[in-house]
């Protein structure tokens, strides 16, 4: 049988035969494969970058000056046609390197914290009471209580006491901070109420910041005396009994003073 041997390509620099193709050896517009192989031509191209540094660097500012706006253009349309596959590669990246993910984040938002800044006011503002209600029901779920409260709930709460404290029956003063009635809870946070429908009522920033997190029955008795506080009790018990459908475990007043 005749042997016929495979043509073997030969680098010139390391003496290594390697088969003749794109793996091993660089395009060569003339001779179609460059005489070294890829290995020997990297070694070249670092040592020439080391002896050559500045002249190097130079270069390529050069080159990327002058073909800024089509690299633009280039990038654009590539991001066009394959948004979807780039924005996958981000994610499962983020995903695979999410402790160095994270800190490029952190310093980016140090770098340019004036623009993040405006960013966040300007979303708080265009979202404010969202902002408001997600920072309510978080510190309810983080005292493991129930918060079931709506915008509805607040609606009706409104209506019933027609827009005025359930407390004092003023509305809303010129020199409160936002000149709107607060979703006061009538048993506080810290003593185990819940921001749910049968525990919220509307206050003025007075009475809000006055009760802060005291229990009702001794606050409305310091603030407006022993006659008046039972009035204001029993005003607020028949709205409770109105949007409350569970009452075992809550005692809003007592029953002297229902009488």
């Amino acid at each position: 049988m005749l042997y016929i041997p495979y043509p073997f390509k030969i680098c010139t620099r390391c003496k290594h035969a390697y088969l003749p193709n794109l793996i091993h050896f660089h395009k060569s517009a003339k001779f179609g494969l460059r005489f070294e192989c890829r290995e020997c031509h990297k070694k070249d191209a670092r040592r020439h970058y080391d002896n050559h540094r500045e002249e190097c660097l130079d270069r390529v500012s050069q080159y990327k000056a002058l073909h800024q706006e089509e690299k633009r253009q280039y990038l654009a349309l590539y991001y066009k046609n394959h948004k979807e596959l780039i924005r996958a590669r981000v994610i499962q990246w983020g995903i695979d390197h999410r402790k160095q993910k994270r800190e490029l984040d952190r310093r980016y938002r140090e770098l340019n914290w004036v623009i993040f800044k405006k960013r966040y006011h300007d979303r708080y503002i265009s979202n404010k009471e969202k902002y408001i209600e997600s920072g309510r029901k978080r510190r309810t779920i983080v005292r493991s209580l129930p918060s079931t409260f709506e915008l509805p709930d607040w609606e009706f709460a409104l209506s019933y006491f027609k827009g005025v404290c359930a407390y004092c029956g003023n509305g809303p003063s010129l020199f409160d901070k936002h000149w709107v009635l607060h979703r006061e809870h009538y048993i506080p946070l810290s003593k185990g109420g819940g921001y749910t429908p049968n525990n919220i009522i509307p206050a003025c920033q007075d009475c809000n910041f006055s009760k802060n997190s005291r229990l009702p029955e001794e606050w409305l008795i310091d603030h407006f005396g022993k006659k008046k506080a039972k009035q204001i009790k029993k005003r607020i018990a028949d709205f409770f009994l109105v949007v409350r459908k569970d009452t075992q475990n809550v005692v809003l007043f007592d029953d002297d003073d229902a009488k």
